[in-house]
């Protein structure tokens, strides 16, 4: 899979949008992808669907540190980022429990976090 370079981040050029999969459905998208080489998945937490994507991962013989995990909150609003930095964290921490993933893009202004820590 070819990669580009982003704010010094190699990520995946091609990524696996998972809009509107949930349940099992997505969970046999994300197992398909990942055999087929995909390393880059995208959703948002309202699409109710980060858990479906956590087995997948989880089950998958795919080094987890191999898959870039991107999120988006609607919740964070970059005006009010100060404001916004407790329900941030309770975000990333749900979707940590959910997805398990070393690292994930967050939406509203497309940083890095790293997930492998404790966000509170």
């Amino acid at each position: 899979m070819e990669h580009v370079s982003l704010r010094g981040v190699d990520i995946p050029a091609l990524g696996l949008d998972t809009w509107p999969m949930t349940g099992t459905q997505c969970t046999e998208a994300i197992t398909t992808a990942l055999e087929l080489g995909y390393r880059h998945v995208d959703t948002a937490q309202m699409y109710d669907n980060e858990d479906a994507i956590g087995t997948a991962i989880a089950d998958s013989s795919v080094d987890r540190d191999d898959v870039l995990f991107q999120s988006e909150f609607a919740t964070v609003s970059s005006r009010r980022k100060s404001q916004d930095d407790g329900l941030f964290g309770a975000c990333c921490e749900s979707t940590r429990n959910e997805v398990r993933p070393p690292r994930f893009e967050r939406g509203t202004s497309r940083s890095t976090v790293d997930c492998s820590t404790s966000l509170s």
